[in-house]
C-alpha cells in the first residue's frame, strides 16, 4: 500500500484529503506568543478574521522533524510494509521538506520517498491530488513518481495579492517599493516556476490583476487536452467565483480543483489573494 503525506501548504479541500486518505502535516501560524497548527487549530476563515484586527503581522514556521517522525511512525505502526510518499512545498520556499528528510534519516529501514514539488499551494495541491488518485488505483510507485516529475516540469501557477501591505510588513519588499506601489495602487501578478516567485505583470488595480491572471492562464492552457486546473482564493469570494467561472468556461478542464488559499500564503499575500495553477500532458 502507498500512503500519501503532504503539508497544509498544499491547500487541498478537506473532501480531497478524505477521499484519498491523505496525511496532512500542519505548518504553524504564530500570532505573537500564540501558536496554532494550520487547519488543525485554526481554519482559513478564522485566520483571516484574526488577521484583519491583528496589531502585528503573524509569522509562520515549518513543521518540525518531530512532527514528521510522529506522522511516519503512526502510519508504519498500522502497517510496517506501507510505502510512504511524502510530497511537499518547494524547498526554496520553506524548510518543510528539510524536516521531512531529517525525519526519514532517523527511520532506518522505512520505505519513505520524499518529493519536492518545486511548487506550493494550488500547484502542490494538483500534484498531491493526482498522486492520491493513482495510489487509490494501486498504481506502482515508479508510475506515480514519473507522473509527478512530469507535472513538476510542466506546472504553471499564477497568484496575485490584493495589497502590497502584507508583503511589506513581512519584509518581502522594501519600504520604498511598498510606498510607490501603494500610491499608484499597483498589484503584481506573480508566477511560481521552479520554486521561485517572479513578478510578470504589474497592474493598477486588483481587478485588473485578476483579469490579467485569467488572460495569461487562458492563453497558455486553452485547447490543451487532459488539462488539470486549480483555482483558489483567500476571503474574496466574489473575485474567486468570477475567476473560476471565467476559467472553467474558457478552458473546460478535464479536472478542476477548487480550493481556498490558506493561512500560510495569506500571511504574506493578504486576505484578497487569488490564484490559479494548471498542468496538461505535453
Amino acid at each position: 500500500m502507498i500512503k500519501i503525506v503532504t503539508d497544509t501548504l498544499s491547500d487541498l479541500p478537506q473532501e480531497i484529503v478524505d477521499q484519498y486518505n491523505i496525511c496532512l502535516i500542519p505548518l504553524h501560524i504564530n500570532f505573537g506568543q500564540e501558536v496554532y497548527r494550520d487547519r488543525f487549530d485554526i481554519s482559513g476563515d478564522e485566520f483571516f478574521r484574526r488577521l484583519a484586527s491583528a496589531p502585528q503581522l503573524p509569522t509562520t514556521s515549518s513543521p518540525s522533524v518531530g512532527d514528521f517522525l510522529l506522522a511516519y511512525q503512526s502510519i508504519l505502526a498500522d502497517d510496517p510494509e506501507t510505502i510512504i510518499l511524502s510530497i511537499h512545498i518547494a524547498g526554496t520556499l520553506s524548510g518543510t521538506i528539510t524536516s521531512a528528510r531529517q525525519a526519514v534519516n532517523q527511520l532506518t529501514g522505512a520505505n519513505i520517498h520524499i518529493f519536492d514539488t518545486l511548487s506550493g499551494s494550488l500547484g502542490e495541491g494538483l500534484m498531491v491530488q493526482e498522486a492520491g488518485r493513482m495510489a487509490l488505483e494501486d498504481a506502482p510507485l515508479d508510475d506515480i513518481l514519473s507522473r509527478l516529475a512530469a507535472m513538476r516540469a510542466q506546472m504553471q501557477m499564477l497568484i496575485t495579492p490584493s495589497s502590497l501591505d502584507y508583503l511589506a510588513k513581512g519584509g518581502r519588499i522594501g519600504r520604498a517599493a511598498h510606498l510607490v506601489g501603494t500610491l499608484l495602487d499597483i498589484k503584481p501578478v506573480l508566477r511560481l516556476t521552479g520554486g521561485i516567485f517572479e513578478p510578470i505583470k504589474q497592474l493598477r488595480t486588483h481587478k485588473r490583476a485578476v483579469a490579467a491572471l485569467r488572460d495569461l492562464a487562458i492563453e497558455d492552457a486553452r485547447g490543451k487536452p487532459g488539462l488539470h486546473l486549480a483555482v483558489g482564493h483567500g476571503e474574496d469570494e466574489e473575485a474567486y467565483q468570477w475567476l473560476a467561472g471565467e476559467l472553467l468556461t474558457a478552458l473546460q478542464p478535464e479536472m478542476l480543483l477548487r480550493g481556498g488559499i490558506g493561512a500560510v500564503i495569506g500571511t504574506h499575500l493578504g486576505p484578497g489573494v487569488a490564484g490559479t495553477a494548471w498542468w496538461f500532458p505535453g
